[in-house]
């Protein structure tokens, strides 16, 4: 039996497309993979760009024994390969992870971020209520995308247990008119000619 090894990969820049892409060997088939990590606007320098391919080493390893799989990297790969079209909500979703999230929780294995951590974690945070829910919210999505690559054991989502008094726009129950209500309402309208 042949010894499998563990690969890296590489990262190259793709000079007429602009466009950096992670490569690897196929194990089982012998081919040559690759995978887009995004465009040389997007990620500016080959730093970045390893940072993001780190995502996808378990990818290109199936057979070896699983390495420990952090948060920054499954979160890396969320945001190279699920990471929302729209500019603007990408944008939101970039800045929560790399300002808030991965200075905190970046180098722990993603089976070590624990729900009681990251909520007390977030009655720290100098943050607006919304803003926390937004990163609740992208957190949420980094598990999610790690438990579709099988990077991390399918369970129930940790986030899901984590509840952010205030994050909803609504703070009061809605008013629910009875029909009479709503008749007298009707009355009120006036309408112009």
């Amino acid at each position: 039996m042949k010894r499998q090894h563990y690969q890296r990969g590489s990262v190259y820049l793709d000079p007429r497309r602009k466009v950096w892409v992670y490569r690897w060997k196929d194990h089982s088939t012998g081919a040559r993979r690759s995978e887009r990590l995004g465009t040389l606007a997007e990620i500016p320098t080959k730093a970045k760009a390893l940072r993001l391919a780190s995502g996808f080493v378990p990818t290109a390893n199936p057979t070896h024994k699983m390495p420990i799989v952090t948060f920054e990297t499954a979160a890396r790969r969320y945001m190279c390969e699920r990471m929302p079209k729209r500019f603007t909500t990408s944008g939101g979703y970039r800045n929560n992870l790399e300002k808030h999230v991965l200075p905190v929780w970046g180098d722990l294995d993603l089976g070590a971020v624990k729900p009681l951590a990251v909520h007390r974690w977030f009655l720290t945070l100098p943050l607006a209520q919304k803003t926390k829910a937004h990163i609740k919210s992208v957190m949420r999505q980094v598990f999610e995308h790690a438990m579709l690559c099988e990077l991390f054991e399918m369970q129930r989502n940790p986030m899901d247990l984590i509840r952010i008094e205030g994050g909803t726009l609504t703070n009061k129950e809605p008013l629910i008119l009875t029909p009479e209500q709503f008749g007298g309402l009707l009355q009120q309208i006036v309408i112009e000619p």
